[in-house]
């Protein structure tokens, strides 16, 4: 097959060449310090985890301002409910 994504990157076609390599790349993530990963800069310097990189911030625009707090992962679809009669006003 010839095109654009006809070709094999990982490995040069051979699985235990790309498994050492993925393996390979795993380990040297692991390597990689929380303060390296999320303290570089910023609201996490003193705390450099996951937790504190994660937190809504919110910028003061008044005199009234919110504390961090922790990431919610909200839905995409949210419930919808059908009124299936009128009420009198």
């Amino acid at each position: 097959m010839r095109g654009r994504y006809s070709r094999v990157y990982c490995g040069n076609e051979s699985r235990p060449a790309c498994r050492a390599a993925l393996l390979a790349s795993l380990a040297d993530a692991l390597g990689v310090s929380h303060a390296d990963l999320y303290g570089q800069s910023g609201d996490c310097k003193s705390d450099a985890q996951a937790s504190c990189f994660d937190k809504n911030r919110w910028t003061v625009a008044s005199a009234i301002s919110i504390p961090p707090f922790a990431f919610q992962n909200r839905p995409t679809f949210q419930q919808v409910i059908e009124l299936t009669r009128t009420l009198g006003r």
